[in-house]
Parts: C-alpha cells; sequence; structure tokens
C-alpha cells in the first residue's frame, strides 16, 4: 500500500486510527496495511463467487502439477516484461 501513499501520510492515518482506539471508537488499533490487506482479500474473494459481476475477470486456473508447497491461489498470472 505505501505504493499508492506517501510515508507521510500513511503515518497520519495510522495515528488517527490509534487515536480513535484510544478514544473507544474502535476495539483495536487498524493499521492502513492492514486495512488495505483486508479490502483485497475480501474483494478477490467475492470475485470467486459466481454471481459476482466480476466473476470472468480472474486468470485462468493454474495446474497444479508439482505439488511441492501450498499455494494461496491457484490462478495463472500473467508474464510482466
Amino acid at each position: 500500500m505505501e505504493g499508492y501513499l506517501f510515508a507521510e501520510l500513511t503515518g497520519q492515518i495510522n495515528s488517527f486510527f490509534e487515536r480513535a482506539h484510544k478514544y473507544g471508537f474502535s476495539n483495536k488499533i487498524h493499521t492502513v496495511e492492514e486495512t488495505a490487506k483486508e479490502a483485497d482479500e475480501t474483494l478477490f474473494l467475492k470475485m470467486k463467487c459466481k454471481q459476482h459481476c466480476l466473476n470472468p475477470t480472474p486468470p485462468p486456473l493454474k495446474p497444479n502439477t508439482h505439488g511441492l508447497r501450498p499455494r494461496r491461489h491457484s490462478y495463472e498470472l500473467p508474464a510482466v516484461a
């Protein structure tokens, strides 16, 4: 997420989250990175549902031929030049 937000802005948002927790508006201290990661994972899980409008968007499934270690996903990602 830091590629999208400047470090100063990220620090300000994180300190806002800390103050919100301190004054009882939140049960735990959130961070920008944690919030962005959760949002990405939630969207990706929703996209896998057949009824979701973004379902055709994920890349094709990659065959699992080796099975050496578990992967987070089984999609074939495009090569970046």
